[in-house]
């Protein structure tokens, strides 16, 4: 049987005219997966463009942000604190040592410190300036106070669910 592209008519009989304006998205409109997803890609999208001018990625970049913020931690403790799994963490690691953003010194047999370097500290600085120039650029629709709900809204989420260990982690 072979699939022939035919074209649709609408004044058929029995068939719908296409309605004008946007679509219905049925529940789709109310649910808070599909709106962070939605979000996500817009935010994500628009930054991960503005970090690549960096030599970044926004994983990268939360990192430094964490190490910066939090010298000397364990590289365990940053990746669970990104919501990381330690494993893929470690070519992240590997990827800012490389690019000499990071320094790792050994706490014992198994665990490094991590520490920012000044390399680190100007490409963060940088790309953090970019960063707050980005959420200005999208957070325009937000007053001060409505902004600072959204932002408790979802980190009440992320703490509710950083406890159940079935929630999936990059």
């Amino acid at each position: 049987m072979s699939l022939v592209k035919t074209d649709i008519v609408h004044s058929a009989p029995g068939i719908p005219k296409p309605r004008g304006g946007p679509l219905d998205l049925g529940d789709l409109s109310n649910s808070i997966e599909y709106l962070v997803s939605r979000i996500h890609r817009l935010i994500f999208t628009g930054f991960s463009t503005h970090l690549a001018a960096f030599g970044l990625r926004p994983l990268t970049f939360a990192a430094l942000t964490v190490i910066e913020r939090n010298p000397g931690r364990k590289q365990s403790e940053v990746a669970d604190a990104l919501g990381v799994q330690r494993t893929n963490f470690v070519a992240t690691v590997d990827e800012m040592l490389q690019k000499l953003w990071i320094d790792r010194a050994p706490i014992d047999r198994r665990s490094y410190a991590l520490h920012l370097s000044e390399g680190g500290a100007a490409v963060l600085k940088a790309a953090a300036a970019e960063r707050v120039k980005v959420e200005n650029e999208w957070d325009l629709s937000l007053s001060p106070a409505k902004k600072s709900e959204l932002t408790a809204l979802l980190r009440q989420i992320i703490e509710a669910s950083s406890s159940d260990p079935t929630i999936p982690r990059r």
